[in-house]
């Protein structure tokens, strides 16, 4: 359920704000068009209606937040002091000193959080709204019905002469209404027209054939429905002052269309059109019961609006958009209603460490930062395409050309000509190196090492892959102690970003609607709703780091671990940190693969394997000091 409610908060935050804009956006074109057709203006307006109802199809992330890290800070942290052995140099029975946080206990019940709060206020709003609207309607029907009398036939059959030329092959029902004003259109798809029992006695037959003309116009246009759509859009957005606003302008605007297609369709004098429409109101307010609520009907503040733009000198009159006016904006209501603006921070110009003045960086500039509770500096990214680069140039490493990929034809396996430089996929300089096996990223580490030190860089240490436990302290995990990996294997619920599902916008690089929209669903199985804006791997540093200053830390790529991951079989190495292909489209929380705790090799996995080169695994490298 938690789901749920916060996916309706995100959105009816994120969706109002955008309406609002948009709103402010559509009222200056129709103020800059306010001497054009009220077709044109009818059309804009309509497509803020559209974005009310119609949820968004695409993402675009719009970097101008000011800088923050996105995760809490974490509590504070005891440490534990554990014997580890491995073949990358550790000396068996070394104490490494690792951190494990605690998580804070509290048995007291937990109050509903903001977007809990926001999502049940909605919710109670809706449901007022409605009931409110629908009491309305119901009461309003029976009233009609029980005051209504069909209009004679030979009256319907003489309508139905003089309007042949709108195009109906049979007229909507007409009635003859007592205790009513003026005619009016009430219904949920066409309606039917409501007369005053007197209408037929007005003073001039013309004034009566413009009116009806006017009423059966919102007959053509299915105005009613239109008005049913508006409604909707209302409840949703009860709380919503610009909504309101932007549904007044709506009926404003659809009484001027009407006004035209009369006009338009019979040559009539705007003149003799406007003593019509005086005349109708007259008579509305000599009735003793009000025009309803939900009626298809003009206001009578909007009256005098409509007169004088109807006699606006040298006003021209249309019964309908043209087609090139139709062209130009339905694809920019196309474009703006399935789209979402999703504003992301902005990209930290430095890297913000947890201890300032304790960063260092080396021959490659890679940047290193110190992790509380263990004994060595993490790079603060995933070691880079021009990282490895330099690497391979140096050493000239032959990496072979079957690394596990997708190619353009969204097929998987094993295929000739792929690797680090070639994923089947673009990457650039700052990318995260992918394509790499565990022994590859042992090599850098051993290389990188020999040549600082032969440089003076690095009198003292080296570099090697963080260890199981060092990784768990880094993403700050709790209970993270003694044993193999195998036995710590998904023993934390927590993702790097914190316990809520689905992740926050901006959480990581995962298997999100752009992956999904790029590679088939049997293939890859995406987060349903979130969108970080990134197909595969995007360049290091584009998302919020954690709190020690690493990026990163979950999705993007897989990241190799030191150790083994049974302490009895030495076959599968740990790979932490989920990447661009982990998720899950159904999923309702605890995604194990998105878990900080998992490691890919437990259940064993293939991937895991020290020789196994993949288009989603990469590395990242520690320094002792």
């Amino acid at each position: 359920m938690d789901v749920y409610v916060n996916s309706v908060s995100i959105y009816l935050l994120a969706q109002s704000w955008q309406i609002a804009l948009l709103a402010l956006v559509v009222g200056l074109i129709t103020i800059a068009l306010k001497d054009r057709s009220a077709h044109i203006r009818y059309l804009l307006w309509l497509i803020v209606l559209a974005k009310c109802l119609i949820p968004p199809l695409y993402s675009v992330p719009v970097p101008v937040l000011p800088y923050r890290p996105s995760i809490e800070k974490l509590p504070s942290p005891v440490s534990a002091e554990t014997p580890m052995a491995d073949s990358m140099g550790v000396k068996p029975d070394t104490p490494i000193k690792i951190t494990a946080v605690k998580a804070p206990h509290d048995s007291r019940i937990a109050l509903p959080n903001a977007k809990q709060a926001i999502s049940l206020v909605w919710l109670l709003g809706v449901l007022l709204f409605l009931l409110w609207i629908g009491f309305r309607a119901v009461r309003y029907t029976l009233w009609l019905r029980s005051r209504r009398i069909p209009l004679p036939p030979h009256l319907m059959h003489k309508l139905q002469e003089q309007f042949e030329c709108l195009n109906f092959k049979k007229l909507p029902r007409i009635w003859l209404t007592k205790d009513i004003g003026q005619p009016f259109v009430w219904g949920l798809l066409h309606g039917s027209v409501y007369l005053p029992v007197d209408f037929t006695d007005l003073d001039s037959p013309q004034h009566n054939r413009t009116v009806m003309v006017h009423e059966l116009s919102h007959i053509i246009r299915y105005d009613a429905a239109m008005n049913f759509l508006q409604i909707l859009a209302q409840a949703i957005f009860w709380f919503h002052p610009v909504v309101w606003w932007v549904n007044r302008k709506i009926r404003q605007e659809r009484e001027k269309c009407c006004d035209e297609m009369v006009v338009a369709q019979f040559s009539t004098d705007p003149k003799h059109y406007t003593d019509a429409i005086v005349e109708a109101l007259t008579a509305e307010r000599r009735s003793a019961h009000p025009v309803p609520l939900l009626a298809i009907v003009g206001s009578f503040k909007d009256i005098e609006e409509r007169i004088k733009t109807m006699l606006r000198p040298g006003k021209k009159f249309h019964r309908h958009t043209s087609l090139a006016v139709r062209m130009i904006i339905v694809p920019i209501a196309l474009l703006v209603v399935s789209i979402t603006l999703v504003l992301t921070a902005k990209a930290a110009s430095g890297i913000t460490s947890s201890s300032p003045g304790q960063r260092w960086t080396n021959s490659l500039g890679m940047v290193f930062v110190p992790v509380k509770g263990t004994d060595v500096r993490f790079c603060v990214w995933e070691t880079r395409v021009k990282d490895f680069e330099t690497f391979i140039k140096a050493k000239s490493r032959d990496m072979g050309n079957k690394m596990m990929c997708f190619n353009s034809e969204l097929k998987q396996g094993l295929w000739e000509g792929y690797n680090w430089k070639n994923p089947g996929f673009a990457q650039g300089p700052n990318h995260p190196v992918v394509g790499v096996n565990w022994e590859d990223a042992v090599a850098f580490c051993k290389w990188l090492t020999e040549k600082e030190r032969n440089e003076g860089t690095l009198p003292v240490g080296r570099y090697r892959l963080p260890s199981d436990l060092e990784w768990s302290a880094a993403v700050g995990l709790v209970k993270e102690r003694k044993g193999a990996p195998e036995e710590r294997n998904e023993k934390e619920g927590l993702y790097h970003w914190g316990e809520q599902w689905p992740p926050p916008k901006g959480a990581g690089n995962y298997a999100d609607m752009t992956a999904k929209k790029k590679y088939k669903s049997d293939v890859l199985q995406a987060i349903e709703g979130y969108d970080d804006g990134y197909a595969e791997t995007a360049p290091v540093g584009s998302f919020n780091p954690n709190p020690y200053g690493l990026y990163d830390m979950g999705g993007n790529v897989l990241e190799w671990c030191g150790y083994w991951i049974s302490a009895d079989v030495d076959e599968y190495r740990a790979l932490r940190g989920a990447s661009w292909f982990q998720g899950d489209e159904k999923a309702q929380g605890n995604v194990s693969t998105l878990l900080s705790s998992y490691r890919i090799g437990v259940p064993l996995s293939r991937a895991a394997s020290p020789e196994h080169r993949g288009s989603c695994i990469g590395f990242r490298v520690v320094v002792n000091p």
